[in-house]
């Protein structure tokens, strides 16, 4: 029940994402690509217990990857205002040419920060479950 429940905040947390996107095909790949891909991670790390059961690090975890996302987001924004003054932000910033591009950015936040944020409420169901079972 909790896994189910993690997916569906997943979701959830998807769908404001899905609405900053511009363009249907990209929401379509989105859906299709980067929830699958999101959700496989997040039971195979649920799972194998890869992650804390303590809704409360969760938490710090989700706050930790939005600021490491930040830091990302600003190196790229230094290196591709650098290597491609006369390009578009929103194109220059896939050239950005770093160990931190934006595939990492987004790995970072908002990814990671849905993982976090889905598994704090798993977590939150597997203690309030374990605290209605006998020991």
């Amino acid at each position: 029940m909790a896994d189910i429940v993690g997916l569906l905040i997943l979701a959830g947390l998807m769908v404001p994402i899905s609405m900053l996107v511009r363009g249907t095909a990209y929401v379509v790949w989105l859906w299709a690509l980067g929830y699958p891909a999101l959700a496989g991670c997040c039971l195979f790390a649920w799972l194998n217990d890869k992650v804390s059961t303590e809704p409360s690090k969760n938490l710090m975890l989700a706050l930790g990857s939005v600021f490491w996302g930040s830091v990302s987001f600003g190196i790229d924004v230094i290196v591709t205002s650098i290597t491609y003054p006369k390009l578009p932000f929103s194109q220059a910033i896939w050239h950005a040419g770093s160990p931190f591009g934006i595939i990492l950015t987004l790995s970072l936040c908002p990814a990671m920060t849905m993982f976090y944020l889905a598994g704090a409420a798993r977590a939150k169901i597997l203690r309030a479950n374990a605290r209605d079972e006998p020991i």
